[in-house]
């Protein structure tokens, strides 16, 4: 089982953010010519661009959940006030 189609299977944010830095760990594995560090922060700086770019489809997808929990804890105190 390879890691980079699980984050395929996955289809989403997290999958992508994660695929990006298994990509990048994989050229930094055949880079010769830096050393670890500058290897980790390659990876890091990676990691950090796909989350970028994930983040306003994580944002527009918290309006909607915010909404939700508002209207159904209103649901659910109305509900609580008549019926207990």
């Amino acid at each position: 089982m390879r890691p980079a189609s699980e984050c395929d299977k996955q289809r989403g944010s997290v999958g992508n953010v994660m695929k990006a830095g298994l990509r990048r760990y994989k050229e930094m594995i055949n880079e010769g010519g830096l050393n670890t560090d500058q290897k980790v922060i390659a990876i890091q700086k990676e990691v950090e661009e796909a989350t970028a770019l994930e983040l306003p489809m994580l944002q527009k997808n918290l309006v909607f959940l915010s909404t939700y929990c508002y209207r159904v804890g209103t649901l659910i105190a109305r509900w609580e006030r008549y019926w207990v």
